[in-house]
């Protein structure tokens, strides 16, 4: 059963959904997609080189409710517990942290619930020491439907962009 939403929101009746969001950071065409839970899962994987310390540039994203510090497009990001609701783009994004590891400089979370246009999605942010003072940050993605991982990895992009930028000034 097809279920059409606002942008950005659809919901789930129990078989594929058809669902709208933008590209990139909100700007640009509509992308349709059908989603429907259980396809298989698409990765990508967005990367940065900063030029700042891995410590440094940790102690940013490795912060789960601070996306609004530093990702553009953010305008509110609310933590309860290990779940954080992501105001971007007129929607709110539901996701659960998975897991955080400070040593190895690695945070992991989905997306859950109707506010994004994905049947599943994880994502984890690493950040890797260059040795020289720089870091390398790397955005891991992994979404179904696969149509949809090439604007997440977009997305990704765009605020690695910005938190280079933020960092370097």
């Amino acid at each position: 059963m097809v279920a059409s939403g606002s942008e950005g929101a659809a919901r789930d009746v129990g078989g594929p959904v058809t669902t709208t969001a933008r590209a990139g950071h909100g700007y640009g065409p509509a992308v349709r997609i059908d989603r429907t839970p259980g396809d298989p899962m698409s990765r990508e994987t967005a990367t940065i080189q900063i030029a700042k310390p891995a410590d440094e540039v940790w102690a940013l994203v490795g912060e789960f409710g601070g996306l609004d510090t530093w990702m553009s497009g953010v305008e509110a990001c609310v933590v309860d517990g290990d779940v954080r609701t992501v105001s971007t783009m007129g929607m709110e994004i539901t996701e659960r942290l998975v897991g955080r590891d400070a040593d190895a400089r690695t945070i992991t979370y989905s997306i859950f619930g109707e506010g994004a246009p994905v049947a599943e999605h994880e994502a984890t942010i690493s950040v890797v020491d260059g040795g020289d003072g720089t870091s390398t940050v790397n955005w891991d993605v992994s979404v179904s439907p696969a149509e949809a991982t090439p604007m997440f990895r977009d997305i990704y992009q765009g605020a690695l962009d910005a938190l280079r930028k933020h960092l370097e000034g």
